[in-house]
């Protein structure tokens, strides 16, 4: 093997030697020098004696089962056409090799985030949006709004391609031809949930996608609690748009304060069991966001006054009729349901069931599985 797939298939061989796994790659450093080190040794039978490597780490590291899956592994991986991202690598996420618990090894589709500018002293700051797979269309549509504005502003928007809030922040962010990163809780290969099918391979094209678990390795539960410290490590900052109490976008938020990240809130309905989590967290010293301003502010990163329409609108494409152009404001100005639709154009549900289908057809409005719509990311700005 080259000597870049030697190391990439000892990281990944080290990766899977237990945990806690930051403990057992440290020790492999001091006592072999580096991974790739004890890997050779291990290949070959020849490790020395160490008082530091207990028998029971010793036989998995002479374990030849282990190493012949981390071959597998690799060559799986570089099938697929991932990248295999190492914690020593200069391109890891600086955030995220900063926290205890990071993973050792990543594996990833397009381009990480000291990768998008040609400036190396230009950090791109990261924020992660997270909320509810159920969310409201509330919900859906300040995610949707936030991430468009501020990935505008050169903000990368972290999520984890859920439906509901994670979903629209990633659309949000593609929207404005911003910069956004899916983190996985199955491989960087699998689509979950698979109606993201189109939305995953636009990140994939335009952002990254970022996973921790092995090619091929499917949603459990166990594996979001997990992604979701991911999240929270690689961002600068959380922000929470709508969250049960016991949710995993409170897990993400409590993950965050633990590293010393800044947690958001958009505040909700305290009648709403959807927002019980968000203002919560406000209650308990997180910032209130209720603009784009905030977040921009508390995130040192300037702008001029308001924020101008230029970023709070949508373009209004060439319509050909002013039912046409009525509904599709109603839509973009966030009037998602049918009813509230009708209350802000004032056409008859008939008339305007006809219209959103020709919004449809064309590509302008989408409904989205829960029932509401919204304009496609296409032809937001």
């Amino acid at each position: 093997m080259e000597n870049s797939c030697v190391s990439d298939v000892s990281w990944i061989w080290a990766s899977r030697l237990g945990r806690p796994i930051n403990d057992i790659v440290g020790l492999l450093e001091t006592e072999y020098g580096s991974i790739e080190t004890a890997y050779e040794m291990a290949r070959y039978g020849e490790l020395t004696e160490s008082v530091s490597v207990n028998k029971k780490l010793k036989e998995r590291l002479l374990d030849k089962g282990r190493i012949d899956e981390a071959e597998k592994i690799h060559n799986k991986a570089i099938k697929s056409g991932m990248r295999i991202i190492k914690k020593c690598d200069n391109s890891f996420p600086e955030y995220l090799k900063e926290i205890s618990c990071a993973p050792v090894v990543l594996y990833c589709y397009g381009k990480l985030p000291s990768e998008i500018s040609t400036d190396e002293s230009v950090k791109m700051p990261l924020l992660a949006v997270v909320g509810a797979r159920n969310c409201s269309a509330y919900g859906y549509g300040v995610s949707l709004k936030f991430s468009r504005i501020l990935s505008a502003f050169g903000i990368g928007i972290v999520s984890g391609m859920a439906r509901g809030v994670d979903s629209a922040a990633h659309k949000g962010a593609l929207s404005s031809d911003g910069y956004t990163v899916a983190v996985l809780g199955c491989g960087a290969d699998v689509v979950y949930p698979s109606e993201n099918r189109h939305l995953y391979n636009e990140i994939k094209d335009k952002g990254c996608i970022i996973s921790e678990f092995l090619p091929g390795s499917e949603p459990v539960r166990n594996h979001f609690p997990a992604r979701n410290r991911i999240i929270a490590g690689m961002s600068q900052a959380v922000t929470v748009i709508e969250a049960g109490e016991t949710s995993g976008a409170m897990i993400t938020a409590g993950l965050a304060g633990d590293m010393g990240r800044d947690v958001y809130a958009v505040p909700g309905n305290i009648d709403s069991t959807l927002s019980y989590g968000a203002n919560k967290l406000i209650q308990n010293g997180a910032l209130c966001v209720m603009s784009c301003q905030d977040i921009l502010s508390e995130m040192g990163i300037g702008f001029a006054g308001r924020i101008s329409a230029e970023y709070q609108s949508y373009e209004c494409p060439a319509l050909s009729n002013d039912d046409e152009k009525s509904v599709y404001r109603a839509v973009a100005e966030g009037h998602h349901d049918l009813n509230f639709i009708q209350l802000e154009t004032g056409i008859s549900f008939g008339k305007l069931r006809s219209v959103l289908g020709v919004l449809e057809i064309n590509g302008l409005v989408s409904r989205n599985y829960d029932g509401f719509y919204y304009l496609t990311g296409a032809n937001t700005r």
